[in-house]
């Protein structure tokens, strides 16, 4: 629904929108709901991201991408797809690291298409 809207309103090949969830998917599994374990359905959450035209290849299509991430590298990629300059990193600095090499990848390669 929100990047309908953003379509109906004409603003989905210029906004950059991030969908996620920190939140696992179990729903009662092993006896327990929401997060809280190591398990594979506590660390797997969603995380969409739609780039305004700008920063997409011109016949790129949706993908997914079965890359391990965290939630915490999604700071570092907002400010590089923004073009603002990088952060320090380190002890007590910003954590995380840039994902754009999954989103724009430089070797031209596909992910699955939709």
């Amino acid at each position: 629904r929100v990047l309908g809207s953003l379509h109906s309103l004409g603003l989905a090949e210029t906004t950059m929108a991030v969908v996620l969830g920190d939140h696992g998917y179990k729903l009662g599994e092993f006896g327990a709901w929401t997060k809280g374990t190591n398990v594979e359905e506590d660390t797997r959450v969603p995380l969409l991201i739609h780039l305004p035209r700008s920063h997409r290849q011109e016949d790129a299509a949706a993908r997914d991408e079965s890359a391990v991430v965290e939630l915490i590298d999604l700071f570092p990629t907002l400010i590089e797809l923004c073009g603002l300059p990088p952060l320090p990193t380190g002890s007590q600095k910003l954590e995380g690291r840039s994902i754009v090499r999954l989103l724009l990848p430089a070797d031209g390669r596909q992910g699955k298409k939709h």
